[in-house]
């Protein structure tokens, strides 16, 4: 530790010290002392090389030679250099170590190795010279060396030199390096600028794409929405000409008066509807009519008994929740309405059974002259169905519903022909229950289809 502090002391008697390297992975450093307190003792010195980057340390032994220490550390493990390589050089004994260099740069301090393999060849006026550089590997200098190369003749006094000269390596690595190093960040910087374009580029078509496609909808629709306009107007003003033709027609009868309104009652227009509104009607009203009989078919495995019931107490047992007289007027008119189209219907059928041919099977919509009978064309899609088609269940429905209607009709017209209108409710409560309803004469049958009438 003495002797340490001492060489401390005594660093200005150092001659000198040089640490250079051949720019590939080792360090060589030389320490000359002219008064060394050291000498020639057995006492070790080493140099202590600490990478400022990564902290590696690498340890290596002076030797004492010539008057000098020196020593030949390798303190990479790569193959070469870079100007980012800095080391701190520490002196170290056995009792501590002291800082030589605090920043030591390999790429300011390069020694390059000379030529070896020297070859010379005399040829006619021309001299071939080889060599081998030993940087032909070299990351960096395998293409940028420079030599000097004298010439000499032997036993002569006099020489010939060629020079050549040799350009400062330092300044031109560092300025190279540095070079790469911009034009790299350069690159990345434009392609992050371009990947940043490219995608700003694909983000702004695509709504430009979108604005696009909604600007056509939107006109698409507005299109629609005044096509609909129109077709709404038209529909109004055909709304206004059916009226029209419905009160100038009257002529066909109060048949098809009567179908009209037990049109109207369903909840159609004749001829001012389309196709859509249509089916979707008859969808609903279907709906409706099984739900009916769905309860109907209910009560009746409830209660067997009741079946006994006349039809009349059914029906009126089944609307008693609303009097005719608390519903509005056209409620009761499209009701009314509904009573003359079903008991016209009853009766073409009946007419139909008693034809004298017995043997073939009667249509149960016989053929009836259109002064006769001229339902509107929307409806004539609905009779198609024969009545001997449908379940047994929809025909007892069917023919309850006609005799119902029957009965109603004759308890009004006997009502008006004899009774006081006062016991219209009562009579209309005493129909006969279960008895076949009184068969109507044929020519009477034809008088009255032509308009049946209700209060």
């Amino acid at each position: 530790m003495f002797a340490l502090q001492q060489l401390l002391l005594q660093r200005n008697a150092f001659d000198g010290y040089s640490c250079v390297s051949a720019y590939w992975k080792t360090v060589t450093c030389d320490l000359n002392i002219t008064d060394s307190p050291v000498g020639r003792s057995n006492t070790t010195y080493s140099l202590k090389f600490t990478e400022l980057r990564k902290g590696t340390i690498s340890i290596c032994p002076l030797v004492f030679k010539n008057h000098s220490y020196s020593c030949d550390c390798k303190v990479l493990s790569s193959i070469s250099f870079s100007v980012y390589n800095m080391y701190t050089i520490q002196l170290c004994h056995d009792s501590g170590c002291c800082t030589l260099l605090k920043t030591f740069s390999p790429a300011q301090n390069i020694q390059l190795t000379p030529p070896y393999e020297v070859e010379f060849r005399q040829m006619a006026e021309v001299l071939n010279i080889t060599w081998k550089s030993g940087y032909e590997v070299h990351p960096y200098f395998y293409s940028d060396l420079d030599y000097e190369l004298v010439l000499q003749k032997s036993h002569s006094s006099e020489s010939k030199m060629n020079f050549v000269k040799n350009r400062t390596l330092h300044p031109h690595l560092r300025d190279e390096e540095i070079v790469l190093v911009e034009n790299a960040i350069r690159l990345a910087i434009d392609s992050i600028v371009n990947v940043m374009c490219g995608v700003d580029g694909a983000r702004t078509r695509e709504y430009q794409r979108t604005v696009a496609h909604r600007d056509k909808e939107i006109q698409r629709l507005e299109g629609r929405l005044g096509e609909i306009e129109h077709e709404l107007q038209v529909l109004r003003r055909q709304g206004c000409t059916c009226e029209l033709f419905g009160n100038e027609h009257s002529l066909l009868g109060s048949q098809a008066s009567g179908d009209r309104r037990g049109g109207e009652q369903r909840g159609f227009e004749p001829g001012c509807m389309d196709a859509e509104t249509f089916a979707s009607r008859i969808i609903t009203l279907e709906k409706q009519e099984n739900r009916e009989r769905e309860g109907f078919r209910e009560e009746l495995q409830a209660d067997p008994g009741r079946h006994q019931m006349t039809e009349g107490e059914h029906l009126r047992n089944k609307k008693k929740g609303v009097p005719m007289s608390e519903l509005p007027e056209e409620a009761q008119r499209l009701k009314r309405a509904a009573w003359r189209a079903a008991s016209r219907r009853y009766y073409a059928r009946k007419i139909a059974r008693q034809q004298p041919h017995p043997s073939h099977h009667p249509d149960p919509l016989p053929h009836i002259s259109a002064s006769q009978y001229s339902p509107p064309l929307s409806f004539m899609d609905q009779r198609q169905t024969l009545i001997s088609h449908l379940p047994e269940e929809s025909q007892v429905l069917q023919r309850e519903a006609w005799k119902a209607a029957s009965r109603r009709y004759y308890a009004r017209k006997v009502i008006r022909q004899h009774v006081d209108p006062a016991q219209y409710g009562h009579l209309l409560q005493n129909a006969e229950p279960s008895g076949e309803t009184r068969e109507p004469n044929r020519a009477g049958s034809h008088t009255n289809s032509e308009g049946i009438t209700c209060s």
